[in-house]
């Protein structure tokens, strides 16, 4: 016999719309399934038992005095017989496979798992009007995203009943947010795993609780600031790469919510992380490699720039060779600068305390072809020139080429592109192409880019093929190309579509 699952159908004053939730439960494909009603002390005379009551010895009615959703779970957790429990609100629907593919799912997994999935979402008169597939690539690799980027719709889940055993029952003094404090709380040692596959319909119509009760702005700021502040450090830093990229990527999702206390704790806490980095980075020593191109005046000028810094500790190493140099330093950081360009004289003042507290691999401070404005982890938009970027001497990779080096990097630890500075003075862009389509080469076979990643560097080599760096003006992809460029150009894009082809064939 299989294992049991337990579909819980909490429902207040729910005339209108329980019938197809609970028709939908009956329906699933999965051959042992409870259906459980809890009317939550309905006042519409007697409609809701009536309906539920409908269904005999089908489901499991229960009836209590009305205390809130919270306490109707709980009581199905008191009463479900299910080694599984899946939630099904009143006003919501499963796809009739819900459960069995949830459950063939589980089995790739350990007894401390949590399945979810994507969801329509439906019209009071159940049309659909959108699908939400959420980013499946994502939520593996970094499973609480889950709960940290409200992935999960209660629709979609499927829970160990022994989770609500080791964790307890539903905070019932929360009417808004009982659901995702437990979820937190469940990641202590429950993994989220998303299943790729729409199962259930989410109903959105004015009279939800999400829609009309005043506790939810009040209790979405106490329970946002909560997680924040009490997700443990260790698990910041693996989640994020840093403790500061843990807070600032936060705030940037919760800015667009209505939370504005618990946004700007995440300020406060960005802040409070960037003054330690200033103090703890005083402690870090960078080597700057300087490539001697054989030009005195060159290399004289280059060092004096360096030596004007107001950040001093560091040591300046003459090489006429990058490979030969990597593997012997010893410093916490190192950056590259070609003989003949200059920096500011805030640059290591400003760049090893970001360095240290973003705690990548490569930080770039100056790259002129990246659109974004923002701080980006992005393995393939690496078409910046190499001088001033900051790499983290705890990774180290085999040279090849500028471009190759700076991926290959990002690879073991993480990249960061911060584009609004720019430390050089004195540069001379000088894209070699060939070495460029090597790394495009590269890229667009490896499986750690994703499509969209493959995109940005077709448009970013589109752009210095347009000599994009020497302008103020935004070029377009075939903007004053002559033949052999626009015959380059063409050939990314047929590597993407071989790179495209290839992801499509292993599914």
């Amino acid at each position: 016999m299989k294992d049991k699952v337990t579909i819980v159908i909490p429902v207040y004053n729910g005339s209108n719309y329980m019938r197809e939730a609970i028709d939908s439960a009956l329906a699933q494909t999965y051959e042992n399934v409870e259906v459980l009603v809890v009317n939550d002390g309905s006042t519409d005379d007697g409609a809701t038992k009536e309906i539920a009551e409908s269904y005999g010895d089908k489901i499991t009615y229960i009836e209590k005095e009305n205390g809130g959703v919270s306490t109707a779970l709980n009581l199905a957790l008191k009463k479900m017989t299910g080694k599984y429990f899946s939630w099904l609100s009143h006003d919501d629907l499963y796809y009739p496979e819900k459960v069995e593919h949830q459950m063939n799912e589980m089995k790739k997994y350990d007894d401390h798992t949590i399945i979810y999935s994507n969801f329509d979402l439906i019209d009071g008169e159940g049309n659909k009007f959108q699908t939400v597939y959420l980013d499946h690539e994502l939520l593996i690799e970094k499973p609480d995203y889950a709960v940290f980027r409200g992935a999960i719709s209660g629709t979609t889940l499927l829970i160990p009943k022994k989770a609500f055993d080791e964790y307890g029952p539903f905070d019932e003094q929360y009417r808004c947010v009982q659901d995702y404090l437990k979820w937190f709380e469940m990641l202590d040692t429950y993994k989220f795993m998303h299943l790729d596959e729409v199962l259930g319909a989410s109903r959105v119509h004015d009279r939800q609780v999400t829609n009309t009760s005043p506790k939810m702005v009040t209790e979405g700021n106490w329970l946002w600031t909560k997680m924040a502040n009490d997700y443990p450090l260790k698990k910041k830093e693996e989640l994020s790469g840093s403790e500061y990229l843990f807070y600032y990527e936060l705030r940037q999702f919760l800015e667009s919510s209505p939370y504005p206390e618990a946004t700007e704790n995440c300020r406060i806490h960005e802040e409070e992380c960037l003054e330690k980095a200033k103090q703890e980075s005083k402690k870090k020593k960078i080597s700057i490699l300087v490539i001697d191109n054989g030009n005195k005046e060159d290399l004289e000028k280059t060092i004096s720039s360096i030596n004007k810094q107001t950040n001093n500790n560091h040591n300046i190493i003459i090489t006429k060779s990058i490979k030969d140099e990597i593997n012997k330093i010893k410093d916490d950081f190192y950056t590259i600068i070609h003989s003949g360009n200059t920096v500011k004289d805030n640059w290591l003042e400003e760049q090893i305390p970001t360095a240290y507290l973003l705690n990548k691999a490569v930080t770039i401070t100056n790259n002129k072809n990246t659109r974004d404005k923002d701080l980006v982890d992005n393995l393939a938009s690496f078409t910046s020139p190499i001088d001033t970027v900051i790499f983290n001497n705890k990774y180290k990779t085999k040279y090849q080429n500028d471009y190759q080096y700076m991926y290959e990097m990002s690879k073991l630890g993480g990249s960061i592109i911060v584009t609004e500075k720019d430390y050089l003075v004195d540069y001379n862009i000088n894209y070699n192409i060939n070495d460029l389509l090597e790394y495009q080469k590269l890229v667009i076979n490896e499986q750690l880019a994703t499509t969209n990643q493959i995109m940005n560097l077709n448009y970013d080599l589109a752009c210095i093929y347009n000599n994009y760096g020497k302008t103020d003006k935004r070029v377009y992809m075939y903007e004053q190309c002559n033949e052999l460029k626009e015959l380059m150009f063409s050939r990314s894009f047929r590597l993407l579509k071989k790179y495209i082809d290839k992801k499509r064939n292993k599914k």
